[in-house]
């Protein structure tokens, strides 16, 4: 016991020192022992300089997203997603533009594509970490062993900014989906298939 409290207080009989040191800010130059003047310290990156460059004009972007959406309505339709987008981000608008998304069940073989358009707001023109997405289109349904269909599908969520640099902002989202889903035919016989309502989870990076 007497060892531990001996190694933890060397311990921090170091790191405390070095903290200390680290929290003074460089100055401009430094002066080396020959006289020479060293290069100034590079000017730390803001958390928000990815969309500080659209607040005067609309800069083109892209991004991709992974996540997984959980069934609500107790029909194991669950799934893995991925997702591609493309469009503009200007001001308040962190992004707008359309999009399109693979949804794998992970327990059967239906597959759900959809095709949307997206808003990402945070109602400022001032950056900030929180943010609001509505996305709205069709979704391509495609079922094992039977027709294919269509149907409306909605999304809205809240989101927050994770690690950011001057050319790129990740993120993570949680959100409700909405999938309409259309009567298919199976064995010539008509089968109702109620829509599904998902919790969403999504960690997406955009550029």
């Amino acid at each position: 016991m007497t060892r531990c409290i001996v190694f933890i207080s060397l311990i921090l009989a170091f790191v405390i020192p070095c903290r200390a040191m680290m929290s003074v800010a460089p100055a401009d130059s430094t002066e080396t022992a020959s006289g020479a003047t060293a290069a100034p310290a590079k000017e730390r990156v803001s958390d928000f300089a990815f969309y500080e460059r659209s607040d005067s004009r609309a800069i083109f972007s892209w991004g991709a997203e992974a996540g997984a959406n959980i069934d609500l309505t107790g029909n194991d339709m669950s799934t893995v997603a991925i997702n591609l987008s493309t469009g503009l981000r200007w001001r308040w608008i962190r992004f707008i533009g359309i999009g399109a998304e693979a949804d794998i069940t992970v327990s059967n073989s239906n597959r759900f594509f959809p095709i949307y358009a997206a808003l990402r707001t945070n109602f400022r023109n001032r950056p900030s970490r929180v943010f609001w997405e509505l996305r709205g289109g069709v979704a391509l349904q495609y079922y094992e062993n039977t027709e294919n269909t269509s149907g409306t599908y909605l999304y809205t969520g809240v989101g927050m900014q994770l690690a950011s640099g001057a050319s790129f902002s990740s993120y993570m989202s949680l959100g409700y989906t909405y999938m309409q889903r259309k009567s298919i035919v199976v064995n010539e016989e008509t089968v109702h298939q109620p829509d599904l309502s998902n919790a969403s989870l999504r960690i997406g990076v955009i550029f």
